[in-house]
């Protein structure tokens, strides 16, 4: 079902700078970064400053991806990596706290926890790179891996077309969980000791009880980009010009704003809050 809901007008929090590229929001929607020139900020989403640490990178390239609730940013430069903590307050200090090398291949995606960086790569590998450890790769023979997350520091979960695959991170990369997934995955995540996965077509698959629940949400078109909740139970997604919250437990499909620009990313809290931003540097906050 969908919802009938929509706020009539939508006016935005704050805008980024002129020039922004490559933004990334913390899946929880507090914090977000960008690369300005050969420089990375990072913003509160009412607009404030978080400090960054120096870190000796040419960012004119570069990948920079938050955690859940940004505290914590990672970067892919070509071969470097670092995982760097962020001022979030006036008591916390920003410092690096890994730098690594790796092998050079295009970045598909990322993800970044605490201690963690995984970055999927165009040729097919998925790389974990964790402080005080060396790197652990494994090889899909599914094809690329398009979305991967840490849902808790013990585990790591990936998505394939057709595929899903969950490690615990002390195993990777061996002993995965192999389970079906969907065609073109766009966000994974877990519920429970579970993944769920959801396709650009809407297709979502659910594990209750080791048995796979397939359905397809009431959506217009095509997802374009997709973010789920830490309980993996709420998708927020793009579909054209809108933003749209889904509950994946009832069904329920909630269409929250039409914007006439560009929508660049979108992610959901775990109090249901959508927060989004425009390839303009709009960010709006949508409840």
């Amino acid at each position: 079902p969908v919802a009938p809901a929509e706020p009539e007008k939508t006016t935005p929090l704050f805008t980024l700078p002129e020039h922004a590229t490559r933004t990334s929001l913390s899946k929880n929607g507090d914090t977000i970064a960008s690369i300005v020139g050969d420089e990375v900020f990072v913003w509160h989403r009412d607009g404030s400053s978080v400090q960054v640490p120096s870190m000796n990178i040419d960012f004119t390239f570069a990948t920079v991806v938050l955690s859940r609730y940004g505290s914590t940013l990672g970067v892919v430069a070509d071969s470097k990596c670092r995982i760097a903590k962020l001022g979030i307050n006036l008591e916390e200090k920003a410092y690096v706290s890994a730098r690594f090398s790796r092998p050079l291949a295009a970045t598909v995606t990322t993800a970044v926890d605490e201690t963690r960086i995984a970055i999927s790569g165009d040729n097919m590998t998925l790389e974990i790179l964790e402080e005080g450890e060396k790197i652990k790769r494994v090889a899909s023979t599914s094809g690329q891996y398009l979305c991967v997350d840490f849902p808790d520091p013990e585990r790591v979960v990936a998505a394939t077309p057709r595929a899903v695959f969950l490690w615990n991170n002390d195993s990777f990369p061996n002993k995965a969980i192999h389970l079906d997934g969907v065609d073109d995955p766009i966000a994974v995540g877990m519920v429970h000791d579970k993944p769920v996965v959801v396709g650009s077509s809407g297709e979502v698959v659910l594990y209750v009880a080791d048995e796979a629940k397939r359905f397809t949400l009431e959506l217009p078109e095509k997802i374009k980009t997709a973010s789920l909740d830490s309980s993996g139970l709420h998708l927020a997604c793009v579909v054209g010009s809108s933003v749209y919250r889904c509950d994946l437990k009832m069904r329920v499909v909630q269409k929250l704003a039409s914007l006439s620009e560009k929508i660049g990313g979108v992610s959901i809290s775990d109090e249901e809050t959508v927060v989004c931003w425009t390839t303009s540097g709009a960010v709006y906050v949508l409840d």
